[in-house]
């Protein structure tokens, strides 16, 4: 196995252990390994085992990922490879049993919790949707090559339905999972009440969102086109929003309601696909919550 050893830049001489686990780098708090450098991005790349050797991905960051002073959006790491993200170089060594490993454990961040209020938000099922959204075919949550996160998510579905006997609010830890997991500022259950309205059901914020953002409305066309296509989608935005992704919420083949995430201008990144596959692993929890507060 191999490791992660910072030669330039903050926390310099720290090893970081791959192993087989998924690991995300980046300046965000949900990132295994956080850089607090201001030229990464809030999740900045991924790497993973992928049977043969360690791979790495750019996840779509604003100053990208330089292997050997390569550009790459994804490559194939060998033991000696420099990597750079940002500020900070890391080299990838043999792992050493005597190196005290500097991953820390997922951290449950601290988030405001908003729950029980009613927004009204009225779409038209039959205008197009604006701006650049796309429909995510949802199978590829089974080929994702971060499996382990997604096996994760399926873990935490199973213990939050477990844990919800004990009288834990199921749809605050899932809507908090999900914030995490996805890096989003906003996590928004809604449920649908008529052929045109949506009532939000609960809704938890990052602590990085100024409270007199907590209701701005939701980007209209992300979750109108998620209620004509009944798929996913993801969509960038203008003004306070910058992107925003939304699921439907489905008992059987009804939909119920929407999953909806973004994240703000204040802090600007984009949803990948399995950012889409996430919220979609976790929306069978979100519907057993509804189903629980009506």
């Amino acid at each position: 196995m191999g490791m992660l050893i910072i030669t330039k830049g903050q926390n310099k001489n720290a090893a970081y252990k791959l192993g087989h686990r998924v690991l995300t780098i980046g300046r965000g708090t949900a990132n295994l390994i956080q850089i607090l450098d201001p030229g990464v991005s809030r999740r900045h790349a991924s790497i993973w085992w992928d049977g043969q050797s360690y791979m790495i991905r750019d996840l779509e960051s604003s100053n990208g990922v330089f292997v050997n002073n390569n550009k790459v959006n994804e490559a194939r790491l060998h033991i000696g490879d420099t990597i750079r993200i940002g500020n900070v170089v890391f080299k990838l060594a043999e792992d050493m049993a005597n190196v005290e490993d500097q991953v820390l454990k997922a951290r449950n961040a601290d988030r405001t919790v908003v729950s029980r209020t009613t927004m009204m938000i009225n779409y038209d099922p039959n205008s197009p949707p604006t701006g650049n959204s796309s429909v995510v075919d949802i199978d590829k949550a089974a080929r994702s090559r971060d499996a382990a996160l997604l096996r994760d998510t399926n873990r935490f579905s199973a213990m939050a339905l477990r844990e919800s006997d004990r009288q834990i609010d199921l749809m605050t830890e899932t809507l908090n999972y999900a914030l995490r997991t996805v890096d989003a500022d906003r996590c928004m259950a809604f449920m649908l009440t008529g052929p045109r309205s949506l009532k939000l059901v609960a809704a938890v914020f990052s602590r990085e969102v100024p409270s007199n953002q907590h209701k701005i409305q939701p980007v209209k066309h992300v979750l109108t086109q998620a209620l004509k296509t009944l798929a996913p989608v993801r969509g960038r935005s203008e003004g306070a929003i910058f992107a925003a992704a939304a699921v439907p919420l489905k008992v059987g083949k009804r939909t119920i309601g929407i999953l909806y995430a973004d994240c703000m201008a204040l802090n600007p990144r984009i949803f990948i696909d399995q950012d889409i596959d996430i919220l979609n692993l976790v929306a069978p929890a979100v519907v057993s919550a509804i189903q629980g507060k009506t």
